[in-house]
């Protein structure tokens, strides 16, 4: 099966490993970090999709196996780190922001205030601060 994207790519191929019933799906590329924030933000508990990065061999990355470690607020991780402009204006790399949000129940809690539909201004501007200053 071929699809062809009219906008964005990433989407597509997300929501179409999604549909798919199989038992796996694998995904093979050289720069699936998009491709893999979306599936772990978006992926039913039962299924499993495989992420296949020809330069490291061999070896697969499973959703499932991804979804264990416990990033509840995966497309905010990825939101905040995931631009290299917005990692270096701030200081952060995306390995030491992601070991703030694992160690810091601050930087949690500011996570949850983005992804709340009821935050106020106020309310993501100190969550903001949080992140940013840290």
């Amino acid at each position: 099966m071929t699809d062809v994207a009219e906008d964005d790519a990433d989407t597509l191929i997300v929501s179409t490993a999604i549909k798919k019933q199989a038992e796996n799906v694998v995904i093979v590329g050289e720069d699936i970090i998009d491709l893999v924030v979306l599936v772990m933000a978006l992926i039913p508990d039962d299924h499993n999709i495989l992420f296949l990065k020809p330069s490291y061999g061999k070896k697969t990355f499973s959703s499932k196996n991804l979804q264990q470690l416990g990033l509840k607020h995966i497309l905010f991780i990825h939101a905040f780190t995931g631009w290299d402009t917005t990692s270096v204006a701030f200081r952060k790399g995306k390995i030491n922001f992601l070991k703030l949000y694992k160690q810091q129940d601050n930087i949690q809690a500011a996570a949850k205030v983005f992804t709340d539909q009821d935050s106020s201004p106020l309310q993501i501007e100190e969550a903001g601060k949080t992140c940013f200053l840290k």
